[in-house]
């Protein structure tokens, strides 16, 4: 039985800098098109929803400093994919 390959590689997300003061930038290569929407989510240790935005744009600048310090995790939705990754706000 044969491999099937994809087409399209699946989207990269990378957050800098990490750790940082609240300011970070959220840069995502994706397969999609570039004018596809994806949603960015913030969430706290405990899994909580604390920020929530919805962008086209391949480059993102996040301003959290409104919250605690702490680790919390970056979820990027796009149409074919789900990244999750770690920020440590200090």
């Amino acid at each position: 039985m044969a491999c099937k390959e994809h087409s399209q590689s699946p989207s990269s997300l990378t957050l800098v800098p990490n750790p940082n003061n609240g300011i970070f930038t959220v840069e995502l290569s994706r397969s999609e098109k570039k004018n596809s929407q994806f949603k960015i989510s913030v969430l706290n240790f405990l899994g909580t929803l604390v920020y929530s935005q919805t962008t086209n744009e391949n480059t993102t600048l996040l301003d959290l400093s409104f919250l605690a310090k702490g680790i919390y995790f970056v979820q990027v939705k796009t149409e074919a994919d789900l990244i999750n990754q770690k920020i440590i706000i200090q």
